[in-house]
């Protein structure tokens, strides 16, 4: 046995075997993200006035089957006493969370509810499973599968806006003076899901400082072989181009905040690792944008004129269902059904697009308060670690302000996982000293 296998034989108080599970099922979980649609089977309508929206339909899919596997091969780590498993406040948001959605269902017990009990119950199994990997299991199980994936999706993105219609012409576009540009959509079913997808691993690869010894100094425990580094540099300039095919403002302010922070710490700190990190997330991702300029300038006078495509009237229609019943909501997964319950003159077929106005909705203004509370404080914990990590925690909160992907499907709801438990393991490496590890891709020193 090497020494980083007794290392983390020693963490996990279990086999290797156990250990090295789980690292492959996370990997599995984040490249098989992108193939939802192609690969969930439908079992159940709840909302069939919800036909166009996504949500209409409870559905199985293969991250259900691993968040499951997850569950089960992480029940050892609850048990595991050593300091690497003390709960911080990641964790313990999702734990929370994932009982909140079981107590409720016992209130309003329906088929999606337990299906998204299975799926919340998922979050804090991944968040285990993550923090208890070594640095260079890390690189195996998480770092390496979101570089690949995003930039296999990146690259069809950006080759389906360039060069091929996807049939999606997002509404801004239709008015463009020149081309009509279609939208990338990569494997997903929307633009917004693959912008997620593709911040969460520009995010998650910048956040090691991109060098031979990882400039985030808390990772210098490992060393980034030459392969990894040209991937992670690779992904996050493919990344950041095709972060222009989507059209879409929430995921333009997210890969801004993200280059801002780092901007900022360039001008605060004058690492030049900092000033790398900001000019390859922004620079491709202007230059794409200027090709694609017809369909940007339109957004751009839609904001100008503070057109939020009907996202305020969706927001106003949560707050009506809010008000309706204020204490404990209207029931997990219940908001699309409840619309049917509200005599309205014309029948919504969205779901609001901001997460903490529906887990208010479904369960109660005490929780959504919790809840948005959870966010700033996991907000203001991860500016206090580092410029790395408060670059991490920024990239897909406009996206949970605009939209409810990591609330309402089954891929979004890995990505949120994955998001939180990058941020705890931060927390955790910074606070606790790093083990002995091989150098970052596995190869033997």
């Amino acid at each position: 046995m090497t020494a980083p296998d007794a290392a983390i034989t020693e963490l996990d108080r279990l086999p290797r075997t156990l250990a090295t599970f789980r690292v492959a099922t996370v990997a599995a979980l984040i490249l098989l993200i992108p193939w939802r649609i192609y690969l969930e089977v439908i079992f159940h309508t709840h909302s069939p006035h919800l036909a166009g929206s996504g949500v209409q339909s409870t559905a199985l899919g293969p991250q259900d089957v691993l968040l499951v596997l997850l569950i089960i091969a992480s029940i050892p780590l609850i048990f595991n006493r050593s300091r690497k498993m003390r709960m911080p406040i990641g964790q313990l948001g999702a734990a929370l969370f994932a009982l909140v959605v079981a107590v409720w269902l016992i209130m309003f017990p329906t088929i999606e509810g337990a299906m998204m009990l299975v799926r919340v119950a998922g979050v804090p199994a991944v968040i285990l499973a993550i923090r208890a990997m070594s640095q260079s299991d890390l690189m195996v199980g998480v770092v390496w599968p979101l570089s690949i994936g995003a930039s296999m999706q990146a690259l069809l993105a950006l080759f389906q806006t360039l060069f091929f219609d996807t049939g999606l012409v997002v509404p801004a576009t239709t008015l463009a003076v020149g081309r009509g540009w279609t939208a990338g959509l990569g494997a997903f079913s929307g633009p917004y899901a693959l912008a997620a997808y593709l911040m969460l691993a520009m995010a998650v690869a910048l956040s090691l400082g991109i060098s031979k010894r990882p400039m985030n100094r808390y990772f210098n425990a490992v060393e980034l072989s030459d392969r990894l580094r040209k991937m992670l540099w690779t992904t996050v300039i493919l990344t950041s181009a095709a972060m222009a095919t989507t059209f879409g403002r929430a995921a333009l302010l997210s890969i801004g905040l993200v280059g801002g922070v780092y901007l900022l710490g360039w001008l605060i700190h004058r690492q030049k690792i900092m000033g790398l990190s900001a000019l390859a997330t922004l620079g491709p991702l202007i230059a794409t944008g200027i090709v694609l300029r017809s369909g940007w300038l339109v957004r751009a006078s839609q904001s100008a004129d503070l057109d939020f495509t009907t996202r305020d009237d969706l927001a106003a229609r949560a707050l009506e269902m809010i008000r309706s019943s204020p204490l404990i909501g209207v029931g997990p997964v219940q908001y699309g059904p409840h619309l049917t319950r509200m005599d309205l003159a014309v029948l919504d077929v969205h779901i609001v697009h901001n997460i903490p106005l529906l887990v208010a909705a479904e369960f109660g203004i005490v929780i959504g308060v919790a809840f948005t509370a959870w966010l700033i404080a996991l907000g203001i914990r991860s500016f206090r670690l580092s410029v790395y990590v408060g670059a991490l925690v920024v990239s897909i909160l406009p996206l949970m302000l605009f939209d409810n992907l990591h609330y309402v499907y089954g891929n979004g709801i890995a990505m949120f996982a994955v998001w939180i438990a990058m941020l705890d393991y931060h927390r955790d490496i910074a606070f606790e000293p790093p083990f002995e590890h091989e150098p970052a891709d596995g190869s033997a020193s």
